[in-house]
């Protein structure tokens, strides 16, 4: 119990030697939810993409295969993990396909108007303000471009003991879907929807910039 408390704390901002330990776990573990989740992403071949709370780079990777031509960016607010992505990925870095870096999603680091799509694997969670977060993102957006969340864990009474006890290590709090998608309306989405493998506890969310 000690181990998952430890393994719960570093979720949110995995620091130093047992932190990239803890994210190289997650890169294992977050691989299928994430793959089922990125079959409703709508990306083109030459987009610029953007992986919000990259961590420790596991789809970052994904986002360069699904779009050959496309430039990736990963962010995250943990230094340390700025740095294991950019060690795991290092190859796609030093072609220029991939670039890390450390910001907040309160506070990005782009004009606006920049990215094809924003994807969140599992990090939404651990946003300081979820709704005027989801705006920022929104800013660097393109109009008509898709937003989309993963998350391996959403509330349901299927799964409350497995989440309850997650949310208090971690100290966050899940949703369900319906509020979710209430989250992005709010933060000025459009087209939004969202998708449940329900055996799974697993939801992927997504919306659009508005064209206007």
């Amino acid at each position: 119990m000690v181990l998952k408390e430890m393994m719960g704390r570093e979720c949110r901002k995995p620091t130093g030697t047992f932190g990239k330990l803890v994210a190289r776990k997650m890169n294992r573990s977050h691989k299928a939810v994430t793959r089922w989740g990125l079959k409703f992403l709508d990306i083109g071949e030459g987009d610029r993409l953007l992986d919000m709370g990259c961590g420790g780079g596991h789809n970052l990777k994904n986002l360069v295969r699904m779009s050959p031509y496309a430039k990736v960016l990963g962010v995250d607010y943990s230094r340390d993990m700025v740095s294991l992505s950019r060690k795991l990925n290092r190859t796609l870095v030093r072609s220029g396909r991939l670039e890390v870096l450390e910001a907040s999603v309160s506070r990005l680091p782009f004009r606006e108007n920049v990215f094809d799509a924003v994807t969140a694997v599992e990090t939404h969670f651990f946003w300081p303000d979820l709704i005027n977060d989801l705006r920022e993102v929104r800013r660097v957006m393109k109009p008509g471009s898709m937003v989309l969340i993963i998350t391996e864990g959403y509330r349901h009474p299927d799964f409350e003991e497995r989440n309850s006890e997650w949310e208090r290590l971690s100290d966050f709090t899940m949703d369900t879907p319906e509020e979710f998608r209430g989250y992005l309306k709010s933060a000025g989405f459009e087209r939004v929807e969202s998708v449940e493998e329900q055996d799974r506890n697993w939801m992927a969310a997504w919306g659009r910039k508005p064209l206007k």
